[in-house]
């Protein structure tokens, strides 16, 4: 993104609303995954806010992104857990996952064997986006070996897992 950005017209909500649901994305850069935000009250006498600071959010998985003006930030509609990034990695990858409540969420890293290899969260989160790096290391600190890994999130009644690829 560029700081040439102009918002698109026809954005305007009332101030008395507090969401906002976007069904018609608008696709602001090169990267066709994304899609950028940026949020200001103004009210009917003229008076306007600056511009928040931009919400990045990646969409082209998400089933509709609820976003709050006064807090700039996004709320899943459903659990979700995205593909690492990179796949294959080397040296780290990125997981994402999206919680739409309070949950008590488990994300560990399993090898072929259904060994745990790391955990990368275990507690209570809130509703909201979350990410983690993952740097390729075990539970103890060593670098793990070429080859398949797992990773797995349990949150609620839901549960996925996806395939990552270590290549060194």
């Amino acid at each position: 993104m560029n700081g040439s950005w102009t918002p698109p017209s026809g954005g305007n909500i009332p101030a008395t609303t507090t969401t906002f649901i976007d069904n018609e994305l608008f696709i602001l850069s090169s990267n066709p995954d994304r899609v950028y935000y940026r949020i200001r009250a103004f009210d009917l006498e003229g008076l306007n806010s600056t511009y928040s600071s931009v919400v990045d959010i990646y969409y082209n998985s998400f089933p509709k992104i609820t976003i709050n003006p006064g807090k700039a930030i996004t709320i899943p509609t459903s659990y979700f857990l995205m593909d690492n990034f990179p796949n294959p990695f080397n040296p780290s990858t990125t997981i994402r996952y999206g919680l739409p409540e309070d949950s008590n969420v488990s994300l560990v890293i399993y090898d072929l064997g259904g060994n745990v290899v790391r955990t990368l969260e275990s507690g209570m989160n809130a509703p909201g986006w979350y990410e983690h790096e993952w740097n390729g290391l075990t539970i103890d600190g060593r670098t793990i070996s070429t080859g398949i890994y797992f990773a797995r999130i349990v949150a609620g009644d839901y549960s996925k897992t996806i395939k990552m690829l270590y290549m060194k």
